[in-house]
C-alpha cells in the first residue's frame, strides 16, 4: 500500500526495483548480485528512472534484465561495456550508470576499455561478476582463474591470475571493493556506498558458477571462497535526506580480528592486495576509497546538461568564439 511501512522515502515498494524472472542456473551467484542491487536501490530511495543499466556479453550481462525494469538498459558487444559507458556519460552526465560485466568480459577482451574508463573516472558502479570461467561457452578458464586451478574436466590453469582491483587502482580508481555473492549483507552495503561515489566505483564480486566452477580444486567455488574469505570490517551505513541525490551517505567501518585497514591509503590498499597472494586469503570489504579526482565531464569542462536537452544556442559557437577559432586562438570545450 502506497505510503505504508513497506514503501521507501520516494513511496516505492521493493517490487518497483525488480525485473524479469531470472533464467540463470539455479544457485548462480549472479542472482545474489541482482538481489543485492534491488535491496540497495530500495534502501537508498533511488528513482529507477534515473538509472541507466549497461552490460557486455556473458552470463553476467544477462543480469540487468533481472532488476530495475523501469530503467533503460543496453547490452553492448563482448568487452565493449566500458566504451559504451563513456559515451553514455558524455551524452547524459546527470544519469547514474550501473554496469554489470564478467571477468571474461572485463579482464580479457574488455581490459583496454576498462582501464581507460577507470583512468577517465567515468561515474559508474562497475560490477565485475567474477566466477573465473566462461560459463556461456562451457567453462574455459578466464584471466581471473588462479594458477593451478583445475577445471571440471581436470585441465590445469598454467597462468597466474589477474587481480582486477589491482588493475583498477593502477589506473587511478578511487573506489575499489571486493565482496562475495554469498555475503548478502556486505554486498548490499558496498553497493550502497558505491552508488554515492561520484566517479568510477569498481566492485569485484566473487560469484561462483554452479555448473563449471563449483568443484574441488577451483579457487572461486562456494566452498573455497567461504574457507578463504576474510572480511576486513563491518560496514555501518547512515542515510540522511529524502533520497540519495539530496543526501550525503556516511559510513563507519568497524575492523574485524584486528584488521585495522586504512581505506583512504592507496599504499595500504595495494599492500593488502599483494599480501593476498602470500596468505592465500580473500580480503572482502571496502579496499580503497578517496575523493581527490574530478570525474570525466568535470575534468574536461564539458557541459553537465544532458545533450538531448541542449538548445540551438547551446550548440552554436558565439561570434567571438567563432572568430577566435578562425584566428587559431584556443577555446575551451563547450559541450
Amino acid at each position: 500500500m502506497k505510503g505504508g511501512a513497506l514503501n521507501n522515502k520516494i513511496n516505492l515498494t521493493k517490487k518497483d526495483y525488480q525485473g524479469n524472472p531470472s533464467t540463470l542456473c539455479k544457485g548462480c551467484g549472479h542472482d545474489s548480485i541482482t538481489q543485492g542491487l534491488v535491496n540497495a536501490m530500495f534502501e537508498l530511495s533511488i528513482d529507477p528512472k534515473d538509472i541507466i543499466k549497461l552490460s557486455g556479453i556473458g552470463c553476467s550481462s544477462k543480469t540487468p534484465n533481472y532488476f530495475l525494469n523501469q530503467s533503460f538498459g543496453f547490452n553492448s558487444l563482448h568487452g565493449r561495456m566500458a566504451p559504451l559507458a563513456t559515451g553514455v556519460n558524455l551524452s547524459q552526465p546527470e544519469a547514474k550508470l550501473i554496469g554489470v560485466s564478467g571477468d571474461g568480459d572485463t579482464a580479457s577482451i574488455g581490459l583496454g576499455g576498462f582501464l581507460h574508463l577507470v583512468r577517465r573516472n567515468i561515474p559508474i558502479v562497475y560490477i565485475i561478476a567474477n566466477n573465473g570461467v566462461y560459463g556461456l561457452t562451457k567453462g574455459q578458464f578466464s584471466a581471473t582463474s588462479h594458477k593451478d586451478d583445475k577445471s571440471k574436466i581436470k585441465r590445469v590453469q598454467p597462468l597466474p591470475e589477474m587481480d582486477m582491483l589491482f588493475q583498477a587502482l593502477g589506473a587511478g580508481c578511487e573506489f575499489a571493493a571486493r565482496t562475495f555473492s554469498g555475503d548478502n549483507l556486505q554486498l548490499k552495503k558496498i553497493l550502497e556506498l558505491a552508488m554515492n561515489h561520484n566517479g568510477t566505483a569498481v566492485i569485484d564480486i566473487i560469484s561462483p558458477c554452479v555448473i563449471y566452477g563449483n568443484h574441488v580444486g577451483f579457487s572461486k567455488s562456494y566452498t573455497t571462497t567461504q574457507e578463504i574469505n576474510s572480511p576486513l570490517h563491518e560496514i555501518d551505513i547512515i542515510i540522511d535526506g529524502e533520497a540519495v541525490k539530496e543526501s550525503e551517505l556516511s559510513y563507519k567501518l568497524t575492523p574485524l580480528d584486528d584488521k585495522d585497514h586504512d581505506v583512504s591509503s592507496l599504499s595500504s590498499a595495494l599492500n593488502l592486495l599483494v599480501s593476498e597472494k602470500i596468505s592465500d586469503k580473500l580480503h572482502t570489504g571496502l579496499i580503497y576509497k578517496n575523493n581527490t579526482r574530478s570525474n570525466f565531464v568535470g575534468a574536461y569542462g564539458f557541459s553537465t546538461k544532458d545533450k538531448f536537452n541542449l538548445s540551438e544556442k547551446d550548440l552554436r559557437l558565439s561570434k567571438n568564439a567563432f572568430e577566435n577559432f578562425n584566428s587559431g586562438a584556443k577555446i575551451g570545450p563547450k559541450i
